[in-house]
Parts: structure tokens; C-alpha cells; sequence
């Protein structure tokens, strides 16, 4: 059969020999659009056998029915896929395994001539890739293809992970674009702004597990502090901000079996706990029972690199380093720190997001030691305390700011 499958009649064909596993990848109508605000093109879809092209929306070709191909899709027991989170704004979530968490693939480096081309001087144009002729993105799929690695894909980064930061990331921010556009300068705005909405992008592909959030010229894990935040306002009724208090002190002190009396910071004071958190512990201070903990981890964790060379974060993902340029103690034990942070934070997140289904409130932003939620004002008296509940089930205590902007928020 040809490569490109355009009828229901090959649809079905292709249907009649398929196996329990496949690749796919949707193409939405342009790569730089965030696909909140964009549809499928085209699906490639390969089944180690033969690579295919699925058209929905290209001007070359006939069209198949969109549900129809989910259909034929979500019919494998496994579906592989480069970024799932990006795909599940278009498929079933429950099959898909993302193949970036075995072997990151850099996409761009298949582009052909004509992707470059057509990206650098039409970029604009919000249904690009249904101009760029089907046998490019053939070509370009089949080429990365071939250099996909298939393997076990972790479980948890797989699922719960990536689960909690779409179901935060399609909920974008609201802003007064006014506001917006006066502090902050994107690429092009139809890329990440619809109406009073703004949509940010995690990436979810970092060695620590850490996600970072920046997409079409903003840092959205990094807003300045100043007026530039009251851009950002709430669709709802008010933007409510939960912060943790000691996060990173405490965190280390679960993981290594120390307890806290009260506030971390009484035991030992700020500005030594993080001298010795992030640059080594000093003599004078190596007999204070937490660091004398924290010493003995970092020993156990630091000679089992030395012997395999691998770091187990929390997640079980192994990390592998270069022993003669990146170990030291202290790298190590800031690898783990934001390992465990993301660790429990999506744990805690999980719980939150169960805890806002079916309410009209929603997490907007996530910030390594703190969420902002856009809170209607039918649920701000019940909700915030059963949300502060569950992120605090963990023994983690957390701080409540409330304001009518971003810029605005007063802790309660």
C-alpha cells in the first residue's frame, strides 16, 4: 500500500493487519503554535514495518475522519510518541508511552530544507505544515524513526508526572493583555495568547526531573518580581498562592531521618542552612546534628555513584555522570533536592487535581516551591482549606497569599 492513506477503505486495510504497538506522531497545523490553540494536520504512523502518513487537514490530500484515526489509534494496546504530554491534547492518554523519557529526540534536527525554509520566512501563517508537502514530513518522520531508542519507559514519569503538567498547562493564565504586552515581548502572539488567556509550556525532559516552563519568549518559571506580574489576573474570581516554608531544609530532613522541632530555621539559621545546603558543609558546622545526617547520606549516596556511576533519583530514574568533571558532593545533592521537590510536589499536585474535578477553580502555575490557582469565588471558603490540606499532607507546611493580580498578592 502506498504511504500516504487517505480513504477509510485503506484505513480499514491498515486496520485489519495492525499489531499490538505503534508509533505515531500528530502534526499539528505549525510546530510553534501551543497545541491548545491549533488542530491535527497530519498523523505519521509506523509500525516497524512501514512508515505512514494519516492526513486530516492538508492541502495535498484527501481527508480521513479525525475520530476515526483516534480510533484507529487508541484500538493498540501501546502507543508510542515523542512528548506524550503534547499528544494528549489530541489522543486518549492511557496508551501512550513517551519515548522521550528513554532517549530524548531533539525533532528539529530532521527537519528538511523545506521545514527550515518555510519555518523561517512563513512562520505566521497558522496552518504552515498543511502547505509543506506530505513527502517532507514523510521524509522527516522516517528519518526520525530511525533513530527512536524503544525501550522501558518509567512509570511514573510516564504517567503521573506528566498527567498533573498537562492537566496544569491546558488551563493557561489569565492576563490583561494590555498589561501583558506592555512587559513582556513574545515571539508572535497567536502562538501562546487567545483572548485574556496566556499558555505556558513545561518541559519535562530535564536531567533532574525539574520541569521548566518557558514558551514563546517568556520565562514563566522565572517572572520578574516587580510590575511586570500584575499582568497576570484571574479569569475567575482571584488568584490564590500556595508557597511551602523551608521546602528544600525539610525535604532533606524526610529523606535522611531527621526531625525538625519547629521551624527549620531555628535550629539552624537561614543563611548557614543554605551555605552548607548549596556549598558544602563546613568544619564548624559538621557537628550539628542535621549536617551530621546530611553528611553520612551524602557519603552512602556519593560512594554508590563512585561504584556505578549512577545517581538514583526519586522517581527510580537513574542518572549517569561523568565522574571526573561532575562528582562532587554537592552536585549530587542538588540533583536529588530537585528530584525529591518534583517528586512530591506531583504527588501533592495529584491529589489537588482531584480535588478541583468538576470545580470551576484551577491551578494556573507551578513554581518548584509553590501553585497559584485562579479561584472562583463560589468555592474560595470551602475550597482553600481542603487545598491547603492536601498540600500539606506530606508534613510539608505551606503559606497562603491572596490578591487580585499576581502583583498584588498579600499573605493571609
Amino acid at each position: 500500500m502506498f504511504y500516504i492513506v487517505e480513504t477509510k477503505e485503506q484505513l480499514d486495510y491498515l486496520s485489519s493487519s495492525k499489531p499490538e504497538k505503534c508509533f505515531v506522531n500528530v502534526l499539528s497545523q505549525n510546530d510553534n503554535y501551543h497545541p491548545a490553540l491549533t488542530k491535527p494536520c497530519l498523523v505519521y504512523y509506523n509500525t516497524g514495518d512501514k512508515g505512514y502518513i494519516l492526513p486530516i487537514n492538508h492541502s495535498e490530500t484527501f481527508s480521513l475522519d479525525w475520530n476515526d484515526i483516534k480510533n484507529f489509534i487508541a484500538s493498540h494496546d501501546g502507543v508510542y510518541v515523542l512528548d506524550k504530554k503534547y499528544h494528549m491534547y489530541f489522543l486518549d492518554h492511557n496508551n501512550l508511552y513517551d519515548l522521550n523519557f528513554v532517549k530524548y529526540i531533539d525533532e528539529s534536527i530532521c527537519d528538511t530544507k523545506v521545514h527550515s525554509d518555510f519555518y523561517n520566512k512563513k512562520y505566521y501563517i497558522p496552518d504552515l505544515n498543511s502547505l509543506i508537502p506530505v513527502c517532507k514530513h514523510y521524509e522527516k518522520w522516517e528519518n526520525i524513526y530511525k533513530i527512536l531508542e524503544f525501550g522501558e519507559v518509567n512509570e511514573f514519569l510516564n504517567n503521573n508526572y506528566t498527567k498533573v503538567f498537562y492537566q496544569i498547562e491546558k488551563n493557561g493564565i489569565g492576563i490583561d493583555p494590555k498589561k501583558f504586552s506592555k512587559h513582556f515581548e513574545v515571539n508572535w502572539k497567536d502562538y501562546s495568547i487567545y483572548g485574556n488567556t496566556v499558555y505556558t509550556q513545561y518541559n519535562l525532559y530535564n536531567l533532574t526531573t525539574r520541569p521548566s516552563n518557558a514558551f514563546n519568549g517568556v520565562n514563566f518559571a522565572a517572572l520578574p518580581k516587580d510590575h511586570a506580574r500584575e499582568s497576570f489576573e484571574p479569569n475567575n474570581y482571584v488568584l490564590v498562592e500556595f508557597d511551602y516554608s523551608a521546602y528544600h531544609p525539610r525535604i532533606i530532613a524526610k529523606e535522611i531521618g531527621h526531625t525538625f522541632k519547629g521551624d527549620p530555621y531555628d535550629e539552624v539559621p537561614k543563611e548557614i542552612m543554605f551555605q552548607n545546603l548549596y556549598g558544602g558543609i563546613r568544619d564548624e558546622y559538621k557537628d550539628i546534628p542535621f549536617f551530621q545526617k546530611l553528611n553520612g547520606f551524602l557519603g552512602d549516596k556519593y560512594r554508590t555513584f563512585a561504584i556505578n556511576g549512577g545517581l538514583l533519583l526519586a522517581c527510580d530514574k537513574i542518572i549517569h555522570l561523568d565522574k571526573n568533571t561532575h562528582a562532587n558532593r554537592n552536585k549530587l545533592l542538588s540533583y536529588l533536592i530537585q528530584s525529591y521537590e518534583t517528586y512530591y510536589n506531583v504527588i501533592s499536585l495529584e491529589r489537588v487535581l482531584k480535588l478541583l474535578e468538576s470545580k470551576k477553580s484551577k491551578i494556573v502555575l507551578y513554581t518548584y516551591d509553590s501553585i497559584l490557582l485562579d479561584i472562583d469565588k463560589s468555592e474560595i471558603k470551602k475550597l482553600l482549606p481542603l487545598i491547603k490540606q492536601e498540600l500539606e499532607a506530606d508534613g510539608f507546611p505551606t503559606r497562603m497569599s491572596v490578591g487580585e493580580n499576581y502583583g498584588a498578592l498579600i499573605k493571609k
